[in-house]
């Protein structure tokens, strides 16, 4: 399992909210390796592709969102600081 950005996102944005998510995570894929070993690893392999693709798209929406909400909120921070700078010089110059 990817736990690099993508796969966090993925976590997240399907209900992953604190750090109990990636215990519990890890602890299912410890006892389904203890007690399924390699007939896990043939159950694993008959996911089809296409879920793989959708989890995929599902990561990339999320980051995608979080990086243009990030964006949006500089943006109106800096516009709200000229303004707040042209307010300021305004009104000193009356």
């Amino acid at each position: 399992n990817c736990h690099g950005a993508g796969g966090l996102a993925g976590q997240h944005r399907l209900g992953a909210r604190h750090g109990a998510s990636v215990v519990f995570l890890g602890t299912c894929k410890v006892l389904l390796a203890i007690f399924f070993g390699s007939s896990a690893l043939t159950l694993l392999d008959a996911v089809p592709t296409s879920v793989l693709g959708v989890m995929l798209a599902i990561a990339g929406q999320e980051l995608a969102t979080t990086g243009f909400t990030l964006l949006v909120s500089s943006v109106e921070k800096k516009y709200e600081e000229i303004m707040a700078a042209e307010e300021a010089a305004t009104n000193t110059d009356a």
